[in-house]
């Protein structure tokens, strides 16, 4: 996308999207009208077919349109043009048919409008939400298109350019003005509709100009019969742990996958890795010598939520019928074989270099998520039984991840591996490549999935680094060591989520602009409203242990009651079995000399003497039966 007029991206992104609306075509069929319009303004009568005036017409289009159509993309275009009579091939030159440059129309006013609104929308949100911030409507455009370019490469697998430099991107930086944008995006989601509807189709109009560079054949394909292994994050997603918005936004992303009939899956390992994540939580909630700098994502969200070590424990204990709600089943990897076996370490590494391009990355800390990642997708790989799928029907198995460094360190490995060239599929992929998948193919569903690829992209780059959230820790444990704050004052700043939204609100994601004062300035600011803030915290703590006591109390007498009801029936059926022997050896005595009241004396006679022999009594008996009884009660 160019830099230098954002506004024409934004507008031409905007008029995609209307075409492909009206149209739902091939990708190609919807850039005709760009060619098309090309043509009349630069009076073009033919083309020649040499790669200096490819790469002049690529670069024309850009200058005019805001839109980068590569080389080759930019061939498959100029052929689709010749098969829509737009274009007339003859010796290496493509001469244009002007009598069919009336049927490209190229009418952008209602995109122009529709740029104008969100532009609009956006700066007076901004000026609400940011009071002491001056934006104006330029460095919103400008901002809007760096977002949009953001995430790209989280949408598109691994394979365009400069995703090796994840760890520069300005998402990663945070300008002022991608920070700001990015608030003012979760603002309109939550509160503005017009302006969310907008937004999608700008963002759907930037996926469509992406997919031009793949092989439409390629990625034009129903889901179903996948089977989809979920990564760790996505779940601690789904089950509420990184907010409520992003937890609606996964759930409605799942819910989608389920009506495109794939399957869905997490493998034992992942399970148990997230049980890990959560004891680790427990372990260190309610520890004084907390640190958010060293903290995980889910323990960082729980501090800030007032969770304690009973909220912990019930969250782990509901996991697996959240799981079965969702209709996420567990499930343990392949047996492996050696003929599908990949190079284990390799792929490590592979992720490992990956990593390394972000300056705050340490490998011992994440050695044991990236062990994880390595086995689901080895597994993967073991499933696809050396099949290397080029189109979605083929893949039959994948790992999704909102991890974009992971997505593309895989599918580097997967091709250096098995020596690839042009377009597979990897065995991990991006969420929200798949989300785009479902979307491409189901057009109608934008309004479901693009709220995955928005969301989860906001929420990454509104996401502090550990360089921010280090130099914070820093700063606020300097003044409590220097006496210039209380330890409790010291606790509301590091946990208090009211803290941490004075904090973006003053510095803006940037760590340069944190400093002794901004901390006692936020201090000042929110001490009164921490004391209410620390009440909910405190009743719903409260209510967390009444509930936990409730569920305790409730066992124990549903326990009590099924002892009972055990007793009961358990001497119910031993009086019955004694007056039923009784009965028949009074009866053995009455009719003795009958032949076949002799013979069931005598079984009953050995039955006794085996039962005396074995030592089994009436108590014996007894309490095993209870044990039956007990176990048939509770449903085991």
């Amino acid at each position: 996308m160019m830099r230098q007029a954002p506004e024409k991206t934004l507008v031409s992104l905007a008029y995609l999207k209307t075409l492909w609306d009206k149209e739902k075509k091939d990708l190609l069929d919807i850039y005709l009208p760009f060619l098309a319009e090309l043509f009349r303004r630069k009076s073009y009568t033919f083309i020649e077919e040499k790669p200096d005036t490819i790469n002049r017409i690529s670069k024309e289009i850009e200058e005019e349109f805001g839109l980068k159509i590569p080389y080759h993309p930019l061939l498959s275009l100029l052929n689709r043009a010749r098969k829509r009579k737009l274009l007339e091939r003859k010796q290496h030159k493509y001469y244009v048919k002007e009598e069919m440059l009336l049927k490209y129309g190229f009418n952008i006013d209602n995109a122009q409008r529709s740029i104008n609104n969100l532009i609009e929308l956006i700066v007076k949100h901004a000026k609400n939400l940011f009071p002491n911030e001056s934006i104006t409507a330029d460095q919103i455009k400008e901002a809007l298109v760096d977002y949009l370019n953001s995430f790209g490469p989280h949408v598109l697998i691994s394979e365009i350019e400069g995703l090796a430099d994840l760890g520069k991107s300005k998402a990663v930086k945070k300008r002022k003005e991608l920070f700001i944008i990015n608030k003012v995006i979760l603002y309109m989601y939550e509160n503005d509709k017009e302006g969310w509807t907008l937004l999608q189709n700008v963002a759907a109009g930037y996926v469509l100009s992406s997919m031009i560079l793949y092989d439409q054949n390629a990625i034009k394909a129903k889901l179903r019969g996948l089977n989809i292994y979920l990564d760790t994050r996505i779940i601690f997603r789904l089950i509420g742990v990184e907010g409520e918005e992003m937890k609606e936004v996964y759930k409605r992303f799942i819910d989608e996958l389920r009506k495109e009939d794939t399957e869905l899956y997490i493998f034992q390992h992942t399970y148990e890795e997230i049980l890990d994540i959560l004891e680790g939580c427990y372990k260190w909630i309610d520890d004084p010598q907390y640190d958010p700098s060293k903290a995980s994502l889910a323990l960082r969200h729980f501090k800030e939520k007032g969770y304690h070590q009973s909220d912990i424990i019930l969250l782990r204990s509901k996991l697996k019928s959240e799981l079965t709600n969702l209709g996420i089943e567990i499930k343990s990897p392949p047996v492996e074989r050696i003929e599908y076996k990949i190079d284990e370490e390799k792929l490590k590494n592979c992720i490992k270099e990956t990593y390394e391009k972000n300056p705050s990355f340490v490998y011992y800390e994440k050695e044991y998520t990236i062990e994880r990642d390595v086995q689901s997708i080895s597994a993967i790989c073991q499933m696809r039984r050396g099949n290397k799928p080029v189109n979605l029907k083929q893949m039959k198995y994948i790992f999704i991840t909102p991890n974009a460094g992971l997505a593309h360190a895989a599918g580097v490995f997967y091709r250096e591996e098995f020596q690839l060239g042009g377009f597979y599929i990897p065995p991990c992929v991006t969420d929200t490549f798949l989300a785009t998948m479902v979307w491409i193919n189901n057009p109608v569903k934008v309004q479901e999935i693009m709220p995955t690829v928005l969301i989860s992209l906001s929420m990454a780059i509104l996401k502090h680094s550990e360089e921010f959230i280090g130099k914070w820790h820093l700063e606020i444990r300097k003044l409590l060591q220097q006496e210039n704050i209380t330890e409790e004052d010291f606790i509301l700043l590091r946990d208090s989520h009211i803290a941490r939204e004075q904090l973006d609100e003053k510095t803006l994601g940037d760590p340069d602009l944190i400093t002794p004062k901004t901390a006692l300035e936020i201090l000042d600011e929110i001490k009164t409203e921490s004391l209410k803030l620390y009440e909910e915290e405190r009743k719903k703590h409260e209510e967390t242990q009444k509930q936990l006591e409730k569920q305790k109390e409730e066992k124990e007498k549903m326990e009590r009651r099924i002892s009972h009801q055990t007793e009961k029936i358990t001497k119910w059926i031993i009086g019955v079995i004694f007056s039923l022997a009784v009965i028949l050896f009074i009866l053995t005595i009455i009719f003795h000399e009958n032949k076949i009241w002799r013979y069931i004396g005598g079984i009953l006679t050995v039955i006794f003497t085996v039962m005396g022999f074995l030592g089994i009594t009436v108590k014996r008996i007894k309490f095993g039966l209870k044990r039956k009884i007990e176990k048939f009660l509770k449903g085991e």
